[in-house]
């Protein structure tokens, strides 16, 4: 038999094998075939050479989440997923490709859960609203959609039908929306490290960039959204994060300091035996232990909190280091187009 059969035999008992766990219980009981606008979305026909389709995609609405990605979905249902899909592939090599496409509650939250699951690492791709690539995993946002293709191993043909996938997906979404949350113009450009910037509705999209504590301090929510950026104060130094959060109204913003401050003061005294300290004004929490430190300033209707790890704002050589970075005035989130991070500057703190 030549070489060529049994690649392809290989292929169809790889598709076969999709087909039986998903079947069986790969994707678990909560997951169904049944019809979904979602399931149209993937390319059947026309496949990369070799690629093979499995069975029919498996759909989960909202909470039925947490049987795809058990431990992985509440930072989904923070930003309120509302039905995913998934459907299966095999390269012509053989390696598993698994697509994923979550539609969320608005085109916030998919840039929200996008930006979450961005890594620095990433390299940014031309797709949808915005989008990135790893090795083995291309993923964007579109609208209200989330998309997320991954390979189990990456080799050429693997790389050339994951890219293929998410192409095809992708232009199903050629007419959602290029919807940007306005709260990212507040983000200050100077100093911002590229593709950093992450839109937040709730304490655990913030905790996956800098755990500040279970609860849900700033009072961060789809209401009142925040946003959260890496920040570089000089060439080789550390960076530091930067999260601002636009409040309804004065009142509500002095009510929530209030309350930020309380939450410091007892972690300082908490931590008192490893001098933590906990500096407060009316209008400032400078909070230190160790090698962190932790600026926050309250700004008429805005919170800001500047979080320092390894020194990076002692690098500036401030002695009020939350004015290396100010929030932006800016209503519109890229100016003339470009998307947050795609073009800002990262040194003469301009706009463009």
């Amino acid at each position: 038999m030549s070489q060529n059969s049994l690649n392809g035999i290989t292929r169809l008992l790889l598709a076969a094998v999709i087909t039986a766990l998903i079947a069986c219980g790969g994707a678990k009981q909560a997951g169904s075939d049944g019809p979904s606008e979602l399931t149209a979305l993937f390319p059947l026909s026309e496949l990369p050479e070799g690629t093979v389709a499995g069975s029919q995609a498996q759909v989960y609405s909202g909470r039925e989440l947490y049987d795809l990605i058990n431990g992985g979905a509440d930072i989904f249902m923070e930003f309120g997923c509302e039905e995913t899909a998934v459907k299966e592939y095999a390269s012509g090599s053989g390696v598993s490709i698994v697509a994923k496409i979550y539609r969320m509650e608005d085109s916030e939250a998919a840039y929200g859960i996008f930006s979450v699951n961005r890594k620095i690492s990433h390299r940014p791709v031309s797709k949808g609203t915005i989008g990135a690539r790893g090795d083995y995993r291309v993923l964007f946002c579109a609208g209200e959609y989330f998309v997320d293709v991954q390979a189990a191993d990456r080799d050429q043909v693997t790389a050339a039908a994951l890219d293929e996938i998410a192409s095809r997906i992708e232009l199903e979404l050629a007419d959602e929306p290029d919807d940007w949350p306005d709260i990212l113009s507040l983000l200050p450009r100077r100093g911002l490290i590229p593709h950093t910037e992450t839109y937040l509705e709730g304490p655990l999209g913030l905790n996956s960039l800098r755990f500040v504590g279970d609860e849900n301090v700033f009072t961060i929510s789809d209401s009142i959204p925040g946003a959260f950026g890496a920040y570089r104060m000089r060439e080789n130094s550390n960076p530091a994060s930067f999260l601002v959060v636009q409040y309804p109204d004065s009142t509500l913003a002095e009510a929530v300091f209030s309350s930020v401050t309380a939450f410091y003061r007892d972690k300082a005294d908490l931590a008192a035996a490893d001098s933590a300290t906990a500096k407060i004004t009316d209008k400032r929490i400078v909070y230190t232990h160790l090698d962190r430190m932790d600026v926050v300033i309250l700004r008429t209707t805005q919170i800001t909190a500047l979080f320092d790890q390894a020194g990076a704002l002692h690098d500036t050589g401030k002695s009020n280091p939350h004015s290396a970075v100010k929030p932006e005035r800016s209503a519109s989130p890229h100016g003339t187009g470009n998307p947050p991070g795609g073009g800002m500057s990262t040194g003469s703190g301009s706009k463009n």
